[in-house]
């Protein structure tokens, strides 16, 4: 009675659950290495070397649409035969364009980010080597996808995993290490026939869906902006395309700052045409 003979059915679908389970673990890895390292680094990297210009870009052309609706604001003041309270009309922009300004805010930020990223201890080959082999082997004792059973306290050390993994904290990571295995292995699934069907088809879904994100990230960005930081011609073609935007962008606000002036010397002229007293036409923003 000690031996227990297993069938061909059963033995096979077991064979196949179990290679499903490691296709898995390493899809797993695969995604995670792709989005907290490969393309925060692409991500970081781009910021530094040419999303600065970027912002430089997106702020001019914020300030170019803030002057063209404040000479469309003045120009329809003048038509009314109203004056122009400029001061009231620069209130009235700031609230209109805080949408604007919480993007440069944000962008802003990418590249105070990036900064300090770039400023991260760096790992030596051999760390990066030990890393990545830990954190591939907890994934394997702690994935809530591989093991759907996980305590919440598993499913907690779990996430530690995953925030230590995205911050590069090699010490820390080893620790995580040490813990997990100290702890009590995870119990596995049930091996009935039933339970090791409905195993397989559970695996090959996630297997599907996350073979679909790791797509997803490949035709994205950040990791498209790969092309600009490894092809020195095509960096050279992006950043000559940015600053002739910046320049475009450049004669667009002194074409507008130039418009804005001439309309308020219509007004002083046509009003004093008009013999209207109660104004002074020489309009001066105050910024």
């Amino acid at each position: 009675m000690d031996n227990i003979i297993e069938l061909p059915d059963y033995a096979e679908l077991k064979k196949e659950v179990g290679e499903l389970r490691e296709k898995l673990s390493k899809l797993i890895y695969e995604h995670d290495d792709l989005k907290y390292t490969i393309c925060e680094n692409i991500k970081n990297k781009y910021i530094l070397e040419i999303g600065s210009l970027e912002y430089k870009a997106y702020e001019l052309y914020c300030d170019y649409l803030r002057l063209r609706r404040k000479k469309d604001l003045i120009q329809a003041k003048v038509n009314r035969k109203e004056k122009a309270n400029l001061k009231e009309i620069e209130k009235q922009l700031d609230s209109e364009f805080l949408e604007y300004k919480d993007i440069l805010d944000y962008r802003l930020s990418q590249i105070n980010d990036a900064i300090e990223y770039s400023e991260k201890p760096i790992l030596t080959p051999d760390q990066v080597y030990e890393f990545k082999k830990i954190y591939r082997r907890l994934i394997k004792d702690l994935h809530p996808d591989l093991h759907p059973d996980l305590s919440d306290e598993e499913r907690e050390l779990f996430y530690r995993v995953i925030d230590v993994y995205k911050n590069g904290d090699f010490y820390m990571m080893n620790i995580l290490n040490e813990i997990v295995n100290e702890k009590k292995e995870i119990d596995p699934i049930n091996d009935s026939l039933l339970n090791l069907k409905n195993e397989k088809e559970r695996l090959t879904s996630l297997i599907e869906k996350i073979s679909f994100e790791i797509n997803n990230i490949k035709e994205t960005e950040p990791y498209i902006w790969k092309k600009y930081l490894e092809d020195e011609e095509e960096k050279n073609k992006k950043i000559k395309e940015i600053k002739n935007q910046i320049d475009s962008f450049l004669e667009a606000i002194k074409t507008q700052e130039e418009y804005i002036k001439s309309i308020m010397e219509i007004k002083y002229e046509w009003f004093n045409k008009k013999g209207w007293r109660y104004i002074n036409c020489n309009y001066k923003s105050k910024k």
